[in-house]
């Protein structure tokens, strides 16, 4: 597994590679069980800093993303449940990035067709 990083991107590195294994998880790219590279792996095949790559992996296991054990590695997390604290916490990021659409002008219909269209590709289809 090889992510994509920019290193001239406004983005912290360690948010690129969270991002970026998040939406392999979304995408089913990445299945629940699935090993991650070790750190090192992950960072010599990315050219960046060990630490950069534990704290994604970190704030993925914080997250319930991932699974980290000590002897075996990193892997995605098997069951991905939603709790009151995770739905207060969805809330608030997408507040935030509807108060930015808002802002600049984008309509209620142009909203919500932009999350339904980036929604589908999180859906499974036959």
């Amino acid at each position: 597994m090889i992510l994509q990083i920019d290193v001239n991107s406004e983005k912290s590195l360690y948010t690129q590679i969270y991002e970026s294994i998040l939406l392999g998880i979304a995408t089913g790219s990445l299945v629940p069980g699935a090993s991650l590279p070790s750190v090192r792996q992950l960072g010599g095949e990315l050219g960046v800093n060990l630490h950069t790559v534990n704290k994604a992996y970190r704030l993925l296991a914080q997250d319930g993303f991932v699974v980290i054990n000590k002897k075996k590695g990193a892997f995605i997390a098997m069951d991905f449940s939603i709790d009151e604290k995770d739905i207060e916490e969805l809330r608030e990021s997408m507040t935030i990035l509807l108060a930015k659409a808002h802002i600049k002008g984008l309509s209620l219909a142009e909203t919500q067709t932009l999350v339904q269209s980036i929604a589908q590709d999180f859906t499974k289809e036959a």
